[in-house]
């Protein structure tokens, strides 16, 4: 399952998902950044990519786990258990460095 009826509305909105979804019609890589689709539309996609990874791999590994973490774990929490669940993932991070590079921004 793609789970696209879950999925769209959260890239890009109920009203936006429900008009791609009922009319079919493809839209363009510029008109999908535009939407929140994409994050980039690249030229040279594999260059894209690598100074992605490149950008990442310059954050704590620790955190990036536990940003990894809190997105695929918090997203359908309310407020409250969002914030319990970031308080409790930010204290598990053993190196204070760790907390504060990745953290930081």
């Amino acid at each position: 399952s793609t789970q696209s009826t879950w999925g769209l509305p959260q890239a890009v909105g109920v009203r936006k998902a429900k008009e791609l979804s009922y009319t079919a019609k493809p839209i363009t890589a510029e008109e999908a950044h535009r939407i929140g689709l994409v994050n980039v539309v690249a030229e040279d996609l594999l260059a894209t990519a690598k100074q992605l990874a490149l950008d990442i791999s310059k954050n704590s590994s620790q955190s990036v786990e536990a940003y990894k973490y809190l997105y695929e774990n918090g997203v359908d929490l309310t407020t409250e258990g969002s914030k319990r669940l970031e308080e409790s993932s930010v204290f598990h991070i053993n190196d204070s460095d760790h907390r504060v590079s990745g953290f930081k921004k």
